[in-house]
């Protein structure tokens, strides 16, 4: 777990996040053109309180309109310098922490599923249900 965090620490910090976007499953693209691919819940904090989640996507909550989350988390998230990751060794969990203080929050809600995967020129790395980040370099 320690290798997985040191290589998403040593790609991810300093760079930003320049788009979100939904395909079936849901892309964080970064500016150093690495990607996260979530295929759980995901959510958005600001002084800790949730913001944004991809339970909200197409949610109308009595607004004009329904929530398009991939244009609300990019609007977040765009432009903001990664300062930190974490990831939680029984989980998978993965945090992603912002030069605003800020979170993007990789919440892995299978028992059997991949939650996601983080794709750069250097390495794959895939969560697994157990917890265990399979890495490729």
């Amino acid at each position: 777990m320690s290798e997985a965090i040191s290589l998403l620490n040593a790609i991810l910090q300093s760079t930003t996040c320049k788009m979100v976007r939904l395909e079936g499953e849901w892309y964080f693209v970064f500016a150093n053109d690495s990607m996260l691919r979530v295929g759980c819940l995901w959510r958005i904090t600001v002084d800790g309180h949730v913001v944004l989640s991809s339970g909200d996507h197409e949610q109308q909550f009595g607004l004009p309109a329904p929530v398009d989350a991939a244009w609300e988390a990019t609007r977040l998230v765009v432009a903001k310098r990664i300062v930190s990751v974490e990831l939680d060794p029984g989980t998978a969990d993965l945090y992603v922490e912002f030069d605003d203080g800020s979170e993007l929050n990789v919440i892995n809600n299978s028992s059997g599923h991949e939650p996601w995967e983080f794709t750069s020129q250097e390495i794959r790395l895939v969560a697994q249900a157990s917890g265990e980040i399979a890495i490729w370099k």
